[in-house]
């Protein structure tokens, strides 16, 4: 007994330590086109880079939502708020027909949630798991009754939303069996029955859905959602026995809500794997890059140098005259003042000389070493071809300067104001006081929300529209949900350091530090704030289209928009006289 006792001991302990590289290295392997099929369920570059990047710095970040009797309640955007986006998006592909059938299976959660909830708080305990077993079985009667009464679904499009629900309120029924409050900890649950929910929805979402291709990503929404109900949401009323300030996902990528998806998902992809095979062969990329150049070159095979070097600069130049197109008329609508630039008569000399080349391409190092060349130098030509259009660093830089100042200088001040108000004696506590510690965080995580909502729905935030700049995505359009959780991402850096610091700072005038224990813990925040706006003004000096990490990640950029200027009237003309 001993020694299985032991087994399972190392075996919890590995899992802890091994089994968050393990899944984020399986969700990068899905979400990367060249490795995997993952874009059919719903996990592209950017899924990755949300739950990955925005995992790893989100979980700095908490965002209030709830306060009780003293009490308050956050969400941590890596380990909790980024994953069910992303978990609500997979299910918003998967839907069938309009969007409001969506809602039918998440209503049946909800409600069989609210009532769990109110059972709890009028006894005072736990209900147990055969009541919530009953109660979840109870909603999804009704749902499978208004689902199957539905003649607007087909029969199949029925199947998905009734699987839905089923995935979910088995994860919810499941995560609350084997999950506890342990009072001043949070939410625990033991090795290997965290393992369980997961799995079983993995196997269950992929041998349901096998037709439908979609099934791995069916288990991570599922999963995902389930666990987040089952462990943070159900669980609530044991936790307000006593005052906390606690985060649902706060344990960041080791949390429940955070790795249950991914496992869900690599399970899924297991049993796909070895039941049903690969649902399709994984996309072949376009042809012809500089890269497939260069290794033509490296392996010796220099004819084959000068056709992928032409179709790498045509796909440049096609990209390039799109994306100048759909910037006009307003971004550059004033001939001559920031109008697209045609490629100057040598770029197209230049590159009819390698048409040329790869119509009879002669097998000479030196001939594809030229082109090689020449093809580098034409590129970042085509790219240059972009300067007029984009916003400087330090025109970017004075925008979200002006962007701080409009949505953390209130609440900080305001701040400053509380801790200055209170007694010597009372001041000194708020490094441990719940409100004190709640408002911090909401300095740091609100203005995150706010820039996401702004790019999303204007394509510009205050201090950059202030500025004459716009957020686009390739095309030239606003960008979308996505796009700006990616791009805002590294922004939660600066935003939670600043709120934190200038918190320090706060609390050390109260507790006698002087002037210079004061001016120290605000120049480190300086410092820290600074450190990666300093590394993103690099990023945008030196980037091609002037793009920072989050830009990059996201693949968007940032354009100057260019006023219209008043053209003079036209010249009257008056009829000679016969």
């Amino acid at each position: 007994m001993q020694l299985l006792e032991l087994l399972v001991d190392v075996a919890g302990l590995t899992s802890s330590v091994g089994l968050t590289p393990i899944l984020l290295a399986v969700l990068f392997l899905v979400s990367w086109q060249e490795f995997g099929d993952g874009p059919r369920f719903g996990f592209d570059q950017r899924t990755f880079w949300l739950l990955f990047v925005g995992g790893i710095v989100g979980s700095l970040a908490n965002l209030p939502i709830f306060a009780y009797d003293g009490s308050i309640l956050a969400v941590n955007l890596g380990g909790a708020l980024f994953p069910v986006l992303v978990s609500l998006g997979i299910l918003w592909r998967a839907r069938p027909g309009s969007p409001r059938t969506l809602l039918l299976p998440l209503a049946g959660i909800a409600g069989g949630s609210a009532v769990v909830l109110f059972l709890e708080v009028a006894t005072g305990s736990d209900v147990g798991p055969l009541v919530v077993t009953g109660l979840f079985a109870l909603f999804g009667a009704l749902v499978a009754a208004v689902t199957l009464g539905s003649g607007s679904t087909s029969r199949a499009d029925r199947g998905t939303l009734l699987l839905a629900y089923v995935l979910v309120a088995g994860a919810v029924v499941g995560t609350y069996l084997t999950t506890s409050v342990a009072p001043g900890v949070g939410i625990i649950s033991l090795f290997p029955l965290y393992l369980i929910s997961p799995a079983v929805v993995g196997v269950a979402a992929v041998g349901f859905r096998p037709a439908r291709s979609d099934g791995p990503g069916f288990a991570y929404a599922t999963a995902t959602l389930g666990v987040l109900v089952g462990a943070d949401v159900l669980h609530q009323p044991a936790l307000y026995a006593s005052p906390f300030l606690g985060a649902i996902g706060g344990a960041g990528i080791n949390d429940l809500v955070y790795l249950s998806g991914p496992l869900a998902l690599t399970v899924g992809l297991l049993v796909e794997r070895l039941f049903h095979g690969p649902a399709q062969t994984r996309p072949v990329p376009s042809p012809g890059s500089l890269q497939e150049a260069w290794r033509a070159f490296e392996d010796g095979r220099y004819a084959e140098v000068p056709l992928p070097v032409v179709r790498a600069l045509e796909t440049t130049k096609a990209d390039l005259a799109r994306d100048l197109r759909s910037l006009s008329p307003p971004a550059v609508p004033n001939p001559g003042e920031g109008a697209p630039l045609p490629p100057p008569p040598w770029m197209e000399a230049d590159l009819e000389n390698l048409r040329s080349l790869a119509a009879r391409p002669p097998n000479d190092r030196r001939e594809a070493w030229r082109a090689l060349a020449a093809a580098t130098f034409l590129r970042a030509g085509y790219q240059a071809l972009w300067a007029p259009h984009l916003g400087s660093a330090a025109r970017r830089a004075a925008g979200f300067l002006i962007d701080l100042a409009l949505t953390m200088a209130i609440p900080l001040a305001l701040l400053g104001l509380w801790v200055g108000g209170l007694p010597v004696s009372t001041a000194g506590g708020l490094a441990n006081s719940i409100p004190f510690n709640a408002a911090v965080f909401a300095i740091g995580s609100a203005p995150f929300l706010v820039f996401v909502a702004f790019e999303v729905r204007t394509g510009s935030t205050p201090g950059k529209r202030w500025l004459g700049l716009r957020v686009v995505r390739p095309g030239g359009g606003p960008p979308d949900l996505w796009d700006g959780l990616v791009r805002n991402v590294p922004k939660l850096i600066p935003l939670n350091a600043i709120a934190l610091g200038t918190a320090v700072g706060l609390l050390l005038v109260p507790a006698g530090a002087g002037p210079l224990g004061v001016a120290s813990a605000l120049l480190g925040t300086i410092i820290v704030a600074g450190i990666p706006c300093g590394v993103g003004f690099l990023l945008i000096s030196a980037s091609p289209r002037r793009q920072r990490l989050g830009d990059l990640l996201a693949r968007t950029w940032v354009i100057r928009e260019i006023p219209r200027r008043p053209q003079p009237p036209a010249p009257q003309r008056y009829p000679l006289p016969a």
